[in-house]
């Protein structure tokens, strides 16, 4: 071996000592794989799922206003048992469905069958009074925040009472929070269903006559609408009315409301309680009572523009409280735009966004199964005795392309009678809010207030 060979061997020798003698043992940051934490997560919270006997109260806020709670029950056969305050069947019925909790992006969990929770979602207004083709947006898989890890992870995890997740979709929000042994009998026992119930029964015997008193000799008009899961307080003070309305949800002892009320920034309204005999709004201080008046706290022609902000008439030939000459003015209107230049099929009529001087008609028309909403705008005026005057001040461009055909209804009368306005009780529909002319009283028409 030469010189240069040698030299060369022994180059590549050192090199690789010192590469040796340099190598240091790498500790790990972590004793799992990451798929092993990942693994061991979805394994802890569906232990919480599953080992929480008593159940969980579970709050979904989607990105619509309103809150909406469930009392839920997990199995390790991936089946979940719920309820709802959604409807009367929801809250006394219990639904069966499956559920997955797996790695998505993050560790998620999916109820992947239909349920309860699939009622806000769905795209149908008729299921849960949404807009068509978007439902509530809420969510069905929610993924858990860092936070919820690192606590499923931590030392204490049997210390957790209450699971905050995320939607996936649409970024709904999800609360779990652990129920009582009490409480989880109350759901059993259909207390949510009897509670709903109840309420909405008082509360519809004594439509416009429930009212709080807080000290001042001021009467403030409570209305729990169920349909649209909202609670109105309404007052005048000193000559001014005033008004406010949250969305509420069912808890097992009443209402829930979104928002609280404040009326005169010392009591503080945050929920109503229902004893099974009446009804009573606790928040800061002591509860106040929610009495019954002998009549109406406030006529309703006060109430139009205030707490009443819409009146709905459906795309009917007959409804409850209509005239004949309502019904016949409402057919040649019908008449008139289908054998136009257009082709219309009339639907609902809706008079939109009352406020207290000014009004929206909304006329709803087909052409074929293409709908388009034709607006008539309103102001109007009012005398103390309650008898309204429209006055339209104009259209939008369907509605002008239209309103030669309307004449029956608007041009004839609406737009140039004035008229009084009263309840119309129906034994299926309800209360309704009813129209009738002063110079024609033959016509008259009825809505759904809102």
């Amino acid at each position: 071996m030469n010189n240069f060979m040698r030299k060369y061997i022994i180059a590549i020798l050192s090199i690789m000592l010192l590469t040796t003698a340099c190598k240091k043992k790498v500790d790990a940051v972590f004793d799992q794989s990451p798929d092993e934490r990942l693994a061991a997560v979805i394994n802890a919270f569906q232990d919480k799922l599953v080992k929480q006997t008593d159940g969980w109260k579970v709050l979904v806020k989607p990105l619509t206003p309103g809150s909406y709670p469930f009392y839920m029950k997990f199995t390790n056969t991936n089946r979940v048992t719920m309820l709802s305050d959604i409807s009367d069947s929801a809250a006394g019925v219990p639904r069966e469905s499956s559920y997955r909790v797996k790695a998505l992006q993050q560790p998620t969990i999916i109820f992947d069958t239909y349920n309860y929770l699939h009622v806000l979602m769905d795209p149908t207004p008729a299921i849960n009074g949404a807009d068509y083709g978007v439902g509530l947006v809420s969510d069905i898989e929610y993924y858990l925040p860092t936070t919820l890890i690192q606590a499923l992870q931590g030392t204490k995890p049997d210390t957790i009472t209450s699971m905050a997740l995320k939607g996936r979709y649409n970024g709904a929000d999800i609360l779990f929070t652990k129920a009582s042994p009490a409480e989880a009998a109350s759901y059993n026992n259909g207390d949510l269903r009897k509670l709903r119930i109840a309420v909405n029964n008082y509360s519809a015997t004594n439509l416009h006559r429930l009212y709080m008193d807080f000290g001042d000799g001021v009467k403030v008009l409570v209305t729990i609408d169920l349909a649209n899961r909202t609670v109105s307080f309404f007052w005048i003070k000193n000559g001014t009315a005033f008004s406010f309305t949250s969305t509420f949800y069912f808890t097992l002892d009443g209402l829930q409301l979104g928002n609280a009320f404040n009326y005169n920034g010392t009591t503080i309204i945050t929920k109503i309680l229902w004893d099974n005999i009446k009804l009573s709004g606790t928040g800061t201080g002591a509860a106040v009572p929610i009495q019954i008046s002998a009549t109406d706290v406030y006529p309703l022609h006060v109430l139009i523009g205030t707490t009443i902000t819409g009146i709905n008439l459906p795309a009917v030939t007959s409804f409850p409280g209509w005239s004949d000459d309502f019904k016949a003015r409402r057919a040649a209107v019908a008449t008139a735009l289908i054998n136009g230049p257009y082709g219309l099929t009339l639907d609902e009529m809706d008079f939109s966004t009352f406020t207290p001087n000014s009004d929206t008609l909304y006329v709803v028309v087909f052409q074929g199964a293409n709908g388009y909403l034709a607006q008539f705008y309103y102001t109007y005026t009012k005398t103390p005795a309650g008898v309204f005057k429209f006055t339209m001040t104009g259209t939008d461009g369907n509605a002008s392309l239209i309103v030669g055909s309307m004449a029956p209804l608007l041009g004839q009368r609406i737009n140039v009678d004035n008229f009084t306005v009263d309840y119309y009780n129906d034994p299926v529909e309800g209360q309704l809010v009813r129209f009738t002319s002063v110079q024609h009283p033959d016509f008259a028409f009825t809505g759904r207030p809102r």
